[in-house]
């Protein structure tokens, strides 16, 4: 496996890239039921449902089509969410991708910093890798 470094990452939805991210983490997790019983010495499981979320962050920036519509979306009187086909770019050539769901817009700002916005979002369905 190759060595990739995070300049050529990027992150597109629904095909449009959002732009000012400087990054992106994805967690995928699985369920796990205990199975144990009583007398049992070692705890066992059975596996259960796969689910992934993750986090992108960047630059505020409001002019960039896609970080607007992701903020009105929710900062709004009445919160839509996003439901959207999304590609987490390694390189040019590489993503995760799935379809997620918008859950959340942080925006945050500090003296003597960028104005930054953090988005959080919850996998629906299968994530694959290409």
């Amino acid at each position: 496996m190759a060595v990739m470094h995070g300049k050529n990452a990027s992150v597109k939805l629904n095909t449009h890239t959002v732009a000012y991210m400087t990054d992106w983490t994805i967690t995928a997790s699985l369920d796990v039921a205990d199975s144990s019983a009583l007398g049992d010495d070692w705890r066992t499981g059975v596996a259960g449902l796969a689910s992934w979320n993750g986090t992108m962050n960047g630059h505020f920036d409001l002019t960039d089509t896609e970080q607007a519509a992701i903020h009105d979306a929710l900062v709004t009187s009445s919160p839509t969410g996003i439901v959207s086909t999304a590609r987490f770019y390694v390189n040019d050539t590489n993503y995760y991708s799935g379809t997620i769901i918008i859950t959340g817009v942080n925006p945050s700002a500090g003296i003597g910093d960028l104005v930054k916005l953090s988005i959080t979002f919850q996998g629906s369905g299968a994530l694959s890798y290409t």
